[in-house]
């Protein structure tokens, strides 16, 4: 069983090649810091595709594209709700809203987007923010 899953390890220079290769499909840049969640996400893929090390996975995103779209979704979290990851909101509210706003010398409208939302409530969320803001 030297080569099972159980007793595999992804090495630094393996993670590092499936980071690149999520960076590549999806934009998203994981740090290295993120190892554990990585190998925890591929090693459930693994063992459904009955794969042996984390190599063989590698090596079978790379060549099978119809495997492209589980590879994205282990690789995503997968996960909305409002106002997810506070400080962000909180950086929007105390810091880039006030100085954006010292520095119009015309009425501009404020435009924004929300690049993932699943359904919505980060779209939602930056809505209420801006309201609030606004409203002050």
């Amino acid at each position: 069983m030297e080569n099972s899953i159980y007793s595999d390890q992804l090495d630094h220079q393996l993670l590092l090649e499936f980071l690149e290769l999520i960076y590549q499909y999806t934009g998203i840049t994981i740090p290295p810091t993120r190892k554990t969640m990585v190998q925890g996400r591929l090693r459930k893929r693994i063992l459904q595709l009955n794969l042996s090390t984390y190599q063989a996975y590698l090596d079978y995103v790379k060549t099978n594209t119809s495997e492209k779209p589980y590879f994205i979704d282990l690789a995503t979290t997968n996960e909305t709700y409002f106002f997810r990851t506070p400080r962000i909101w909180e950086y929007i509210e105390k810091k880039f809203l006030p100085e954006w706003l010292n520095q119009q010398t015309s009425k501009k409208t404020f435009r924004a987007w929300s690049a993932a939302a699943s359904s919505g409530e980060e779209a939602h969320s930056l809505g209420i923010l801006l309201q609030s803001f606004k409203e002050k």
